[in-house]
């Protein structure tokens, strides 16, 4: 089941519930299109998949490595459809009201918001950015800034965000709509799983017990 056409509100966060986040999808006329079609497509792709957001399986080593997953999958949108919220803590450390953060302030959060809040993020590569939550260790949001990023440009998408998907409430993960439509990096995948992939992607079109 594709995505719906009409808008769609989705919550998350960390484990702990100190982050949380909202992503606000528009309705279909007002999303960004994708330029590409997908290299490897899990199922039909519609004229929904052809715009953003993008929910996809990543094989990446370093999204791997960094979260300790054997595949990440994530939700890539504009960052203008983000809202986040932190729990604050005082100076002894008591946790105090929840309170707004600006979704670009979560790409490098200065020495004073993180004295505030678990908010923690670390550069994996050049221009590359992933944040978590320094109290119970979800990984959220991951954000590539480099000069070669043609579609962060206003033109185009604008700043966009990798947000993971897993890190969604469990009420949003068991709808059909939020299945991952494409696989990228695919030839970085570990060989048995990619197998695994390539012959059963009926696991992410609603026959998942036959794997």
């Amino acid at each position: 089941m594709p995505l719906r056409k009409g808008p769609l509100t989705l919550h998350g966060g960390c484990f702990c519930r100190t982050i949380r986040y909202t992503i606000n999808i528009p309705a279909f006329s007002e999303r960004p299109v994708l330029e590409k079609a997908p290299q490897a497509p899990l199922g039909p792709q519609t004229e929904i998949e052809k715009r953003l957001p993008v929910i996809t399986v990543d094989h990446c080593h370093s999204c791997r490595h960094a979260t300790g997953v054997l595949m990440q999958n994530w939700v890539i949108c504009p960052q203008r459809w983000v809202e986040f919220t932190v729990t604050t803590k005082d100076i002894g450390g008591e946790e105090q009201e929840r309170t707004h953060v600006p979704t670009q302030d979560l790409i490098a959060p200065s020495a004073d918001l993180q004295g505030k809040c678990s908010i923690r993020s670390f550069s994996s590569s050049e221009h590359a950015v992933r944040t978590f939550c320094g109290t119970c260790g979800t990984n959220l949001f991951f954000y590539y800034g480099g000069p070669d990023n043609e579609m962060a440009k206003p033109e185009n998408w604008g700043p966009y965000c990798d947000i993971t998907l897993g890190s969604l409430d469990e009420e949003f993960l068991k709808m059909e709509e939020l299945r991952p439509a494409r696989q990228v990096h695919r030839r970085e995948a570990v060989g048995w799983l990619g197998e695994v992939l390539d012959g059963a992607t009926e696991v992410f079109r609603g026959e998942g017990e036959k794997v």
